[in-house]
């Protein structure tokens, strides 16, 4: 399927041309956003600020002068409307607001938060889904140690209150929720919540979730809707509370967001392995919710971030059995290939502290995101590979693997 016509792409030479000035302006407003936090560093007066923006930004009016309100990227003032909100440059109607960004506006502010600063996370709260245990449990220590306060959400009571008193011992600042994600009602209760402990919400860590292991076409209709009740919509129901608040958030500077919105994914959103297509589709899913998420955020200063670990030694393979109801997974991952969950949970404070696009956590993060591409590239030849995953399964259950013939038919 093409380009839809309306986007105007007949030729490399109509992208350039409409991509040049959009890439200017983006270069133009990341020198500025690093020039401001290198005054706010060294201490300069808000005079000599001001007077240094000016300088930064031609034909734009001295601060004491009546000047139309910015959308962050734009290149020249928008119109403002009564009570100092901003309209569409073509808009007649006055008091309307502005709610779709443009795309040299996306651009321009998604560059922005690509080029902030390190960004000081003491003080600032984040809530957490699926904070009992594993991944959840070990960024919630590692946000703890960085002084944040952790709001933390999971099914099980008695692990939540055992890693609130963990916290507060080690003098950190916590509170637990018990909630099931996959009710809207209960997601929004937890955020409240938060903000009535902590008096704010700063970042949001959607990582409740659960895997199968499990042929497609015997996976029923209740299992498939469940993975995705707590997988993707358990995602969806947190992040929309937490996302709303944050757009009424004022951010402390211009080098750093309004909020934060992480989302854990998997290595396999990029790649489906046989027996886990239900776990991959909802990964897969979540990923994509991710990406349209970062670009619609982009101009309101809001950074957005997929989180793409690889095997994690973590509880979640005895959940996948419990689940899955068998005894041994048909797939072991090597050594080299597992990660522990505390690391993961260091490099996401890492990411909370400089934002990113997409964390694959460690080198041997990075190798498989650069597999997977790979991978990508060839799929006859990756199919191949992992076809030998279905053979194993059969042999385990006793039945008779498919011939070379019937391979090759496949």
């Amino acid at each position: 399927m093409g380009m839809p016509p309306t986007l105007g792409f007949e030729s490399p030479t109509i992208v350039l041309n409409a991509v040049r000035p959009a890439l200017l302006r983006a270069k133009d407003l990341a020198k500025r956003v690093g020039a401001r936090a290198v005054r706010a560093r060294d201490g300069q007066t808000e005079d000599r600020a001001q007077a240094s923006d000016r300088a930064l930004t031609p034909n734009v009016p001295p601060a004491d002068q009546p000047v139309a309100l910015r959308r962050l990227g734009d290149a020249h003032p928008a119109p403002v409307g009564p009570e100092g909100r901003v309209l569409p440059s073509d808009s007649s109607e006055h008091g309307e607001e502005v709610r779709t960004p443009t795309p040299r506006g996306v651009l321009a502010s998604y560059s922005a938060l690509r080029g902030m600063g390190t960004i000081e996370l003491r003080n600032k709260v984040i809530a957490i889904s699926g904070a009992s245990s594993g991944i959840g449990a070990a960024t919630a220590i590692a946000c703890a140690r960085a002084g944040m306060c952790v709001a933390l959400c999971a099914r099980r009571e008695d692990r939540l209150a055992a890693l609130v008193d963990d916290i507060r011992h080690a003098g950190g600042r916590a509170m637990s929720f018990v909630a099931d994600v996959s009710d809207p009602a209960q997601c929004q209760a937890f955020v409240d919540k938060t903000v009535e402990t902590f008096g704010s919400l700063y970042a949001v860590y959607a990582n409740a979730g659960y895997g199968l292991e499990k042929p497609i076409l015997d996976t029923t209709d209740r299992e498939m809707r469940a993975i995705f009740e707590t997988n993707f919509f358990g995602t969806l129901n947190l992040v929309r509370p937490a996302a709303a608040l944050m757009l009424k958030n004022q951010a402390s500077s211009d080098s750093e967001p309004r909020g934060h919105v992480l989302i854990c994914s998997s290595c396999l959103a990029r790649q489906t392995l046989p027996f886990y297509g239900a776990y991959c589709a909802t990964k897969a899913a979540q990923h994509h919710i991710g990406r349209a998420l970062r670009l619609e955020l982009a101009t309101q200063s809001i950074a957005v971030t997929t989180v793409h670990p690889i095997t994690t030694r973590t509880e979640l393979f005895d959940l996948v059995k419990r689940k899955s109801g068998i005894q041994q997974l048909s797939h072991e991952s090597p050594g080299w290939f597992t990660q522990s969950a505390e690391s993961v949970g260091d490099r996401t404070v890492a990411c909370l502290r400089k934002p990113k696009t997409e964390l694959w956590p460690g080198v041997r993060g990075q190798l498989v995101r650069l597999g997977m591409t790979l991978g990508s590239l060839m799929p006859g030849l990756t199919d191949r590979a992992l076809r030998g995953m279905v053979t194993k399964r059969e042999l385990a259950a006793g039945d008779k693997p498919a011939s070379k013939a019937e391979k090759a038919a496949l």
